[in-house]
């Protein structure tokens, strides 16, 4: 192989996508047995998260790229939910690949000169300056995650990934195969060499970058500094060149050890140490440098704090992001990084860092990240579920007085989910949906009874659903109580947690309507620190499950005041912890008469109204109404009926009106004499109804008109005049006001 090659034409062969499609791709490299990862089209890094614990906390050691995976349901819901993502492959023994990659063509003609390369399968990344050469990876052959083993040149092995073809840069590059063959066997002196340069590390204290960096400082000797021969001597090299003259006192103790310790770091991440790596000398108990952080309770944030702060100085290499967490701010993934090095530089068994009071707690360091800009056709969009009401990872609270029709209206909501349909005209986003209806009150005869209703009003079968609506029931037995209280307070059933969790994946649950939410838990629903831990916990399941969860809640007493998101029964801390609440409200003997609704009918009708809605537009209520299906099931009246809801507009008066029908009203107001009053035999709506042919003595024309009469009056096509009547009485008359301009047809030209 020589320089020229370098620019390569792109070659047909083996490894090669079908297309330029991401999920396409992921998928065809699982089938091959490489470990797949969804990774930032920017900053490359993995975009899995950690998982958390039931109260909340990550769980370290499994995110990022120890989420890696070859499972085709998996890969396939990652880039639905990422369809930008670049593809990172786990390198090593995971998918049996190693990687030299080489910056760019002067440092592929160094590494030539050093070795002899076969020819293998190899990648240019984003911009055709780099070059990934694939090598085959056995249990014997195993090859670590180096940085710097030449010149522009790593190996991405163990505990590694790669980016690789057809990725996309967020700067447009593309990765892309040059030579499409099978990864060739790297002869053993290639292997020698590659590991051999991986166990090396150039820093001699002569070398005139240290002189710069640590100015008039003169390094003491390794015995003075107090490193035991188990402690790697390069460790020792570079402690010396950080570590001041002065440092140990006469009395034997260091002096100003915060200073020295972070001079230490500073060199460690300019020179490319990993993080396990300067964990191991600072944590080290015969290290003196490192004897105040070992004495203090937050010595691993301390130290990951100053890690990180350096880390963001001198950026991040893309072999070593198997070394961060989900997030750029959390740069140490402890728990492995600390037992890894422990294991490497103590004696014994190395402690557990959550338990050892020696080391502390461990918690995430805390530091601020500077923004990135991105484009905004860049950023994903939120992932609504159900129109703008659910929202995967949240939970949505429901607050409604009694009988109102919630219960009937979550069981179309179901429906509709599970087959996709939009039957209270919501967007079922993505396609149909897995439900998960829950309720708490209503026995299952009951239930089929609101399911049967809905399906029959709505010509829903069962096969439109078929495996993706799940229901259970309380009172038969499917009890459900994730906390309680005992003599010592609040207690949250982490085993119901756990279990529920579990069942969400198994299953994947896209919503669960918990109904009512009451009855999820036996704790004093009007203390607002125990409602907010259970709101918190249905939250992590939220997240956790990568689903929307609805809870619906009874309103308190309101004396004939409209429910909003605060009129929640109990304590307030529930609609605090939602991301958006839905209010609903019968209709007022107002609205009915103004809609022309008998007022014995009005309580088949309500609202629905997002009160809160955090990350969606408020938008206007939705009507709904609640039409009684007759089952068919028998008995003297031929069966049950059941309320089933469907949406409901209110009636628009302008509907059909044209130009030409307001011209002729005031053609006819212009020749009498009306009044204001729909009391008066003179009401100026006897003339609206005329030209339309209305019936102003049947509520709902008699509505219509009012609403056009109104409106007319507001524009100024009509409008109001005081004068005397006959019995010299200042009474409101009505008169012409802007004429119609260009009336045009009236819509019902006879009346």
């Amino acid at each position: 192989m020589n320089n020229s090659e370098f620019a390569l034409e792109k070659q047909g062969g083996v490894i090669a996508t079908p297309s330029a499609d991401m999920l396409e791709a992921a998928l065809a490299y699982a089938a091959r047995g490489w470990s797949v990862v969804p990774c930032h089209p920017d900053t490359k890094r993995p975009l899995l998260p950690c998982d958390k614990d039931a109260n909340g906390n990550k769980i370290i050691g499994t995110g990022g790229l120890k989420k890696a995976s070859k499972d085709p349901a998996q890969l396939r819901e990652w880039w639905v939910r990422w369809p930008q993502a670049m593809i990172g492959v786990r390198t090593g023994r995971e998918s049996g690949v190693w990687v030299l990659d080489i910056d760019d063509e002067v440092a592929f003609a160094g590494v030539e000169a050093e070795l002899c390369l076969p020819s293998t399968l190899t990648a240019i990344s984003g911009g055709k300056r780099g070059r990934h050469m694939y090598f085959a990876c056995t249990d014997d052959d195993a090859v670590p995650n180096t940085q710097g083993i030449y010149p522009g040149a790593d190996t991405r092995g163990d505990e590694g990934y790669i980016i690789v073809p057809p990725s996309v840069r967020a700067d447009g590059k593309r990765y892309e195969w040059v030579k499409d063959e099978e990864p060739s066997e790297a002869p053993g002196d290639v292997l020698a060499a590659v590991r051999a340069k991986g166990n090396q590390r150039e820093a001699a204290p002569s070398d005139p970058r240290y002189t710069a960096r640590t100015g008039s400082r003169t390094p003491i000797t390794v015995a003075e500094l107090g490193f035991p021969e188990t402690v790697d001597s390069e460790a020792a090299r570079l402690a010396l060149i950080v570590t001041p003259k002065g440092s140990r006192g006469s009395d034997g103790q260091i002096i100003d050890r915060d200073a020295v310790v972070k001079h230490f770091i500073a060199e460690a991440v300019r020179e490319g140490w990993f993080d396990d790596e300067i964990f191991g000398v600072l944590l080290h108990p015969e290290n003196p440098i490192a004897a105040k952080p070992l004495e203090r309770q937050d010595c691993l944030d301390y130290i990951g704090k100053n890690i990180a702060h350096y880390r963001r100085d001198e950026g991040i290499a893309e072999g070593e992001v198997d070394h961060i967490c989900d997030r750029p701010k959390v740069i140490v993934n402890w728990g492995r990084l600390v037992a890894n090095c422990l294991a490497k530089q103590r004696v014994g068994a190395p402690p557990n860092p959550a338990n050892d009071a020696s080391i502390g707690i461990v918690r995430s360091a805390i530091s601020a990240t500077p923004y990135t800009w991105r484009n905004p056709s860049d950023i994903p969009q939120r992932p609504w579920v159900f129109g703008n009401w659910l929202l995967r990872n949240t939970v949505t609270g429901v607050v409604a007085p009694g009988g109102v029709g919630k219960s009937s209206l979550w069981a179309t909501a179901a429906l509709s989910l599970a087959t996709g349909r939009a039957l209270l005209n919501k967007q079922v986003c993505g396609g149909p949906k897995r439900v998960w209806l829950w309720n708490l009150e209503d026995d299952y005869d009951e239930l089929d009874r609101q399911i049967a209703a809905t399906a029959l009003n709505h010509d829903v079968t069962p096969d439109e659903a078929a495996g993706r609506l799940f229901v259970d029931s309380g009172p038969d037995g499917s009890h459900l109580c994730i906390a309680h209280e005992s003599r010592d307070g609040l207690v949250i059933n982490e085993p119901v947690i756990n279990e529920l969790l579990s069942e969400l994946k198994r299953r994947q649950i896209d919503v669960l309507v918990i109904d009512p939410f009451v009855s999820s838990h036996q704790i004093d629903e009007n203390d607002n620190g125990k409602i907010d831990t259970v709101a918190k916990k249905w939250a992590y399941l939220a997240k956790q499950a990568h689903c929307s969860i609805v809870l619906v809640h009874h309103s308190r007493k309101l004396n004939g005041t409209r429910v909003t998101a605060d009129a929640s029964r109990g304590a307030s801390a529930l609609g605090n912890a939602c991301r958006s609440v839905l209010t609903l409200n019968r209709m007022e003997p107002s609205e009915a008469k103004s809609y022309g609704i008998r007022e014995r009918d009005a309580t088949s009708y309500f609202t629905v109204e997002n009160d809160k809605s955090n990350r969606a537009k408020a938008g206007q209520k939705d009507w709904f109404h609640i039409a009684s299906v007759s089952l068919g099931n028998g008995g003297f009246s031929g069966g049950d009926s059941v309320g089933a809801v469907e949406p409901w507009s209110p009636p628009n008066a302008f509907e059909g009106i044209t130009n030409g029908d307001l011209a002729e009203v005031q053609r006819r107001v212009a020749e009498g004499c009306w009044r204001e009053s729909d009391q008066s035999p003179d009401w100026v709506g006897n003339v609206v109804a005329g030209v339309l042919a209305l019936n102003p003595q049947e509520a709902a024309d008699k509505a219509t008109v009012k609403q056009l009469t109104k409106t007319w009056i507001a524009s100024g096509s009509l409008k109001i005049v005081k004068r005397k009547d006959a019995k010299s009485k200042l009474r409101n008359f009505v008169e012409v006001g802007a004429l119609v301009e260009n009336p045009g047809p009236r819509s019902k030209p006879g009346a």
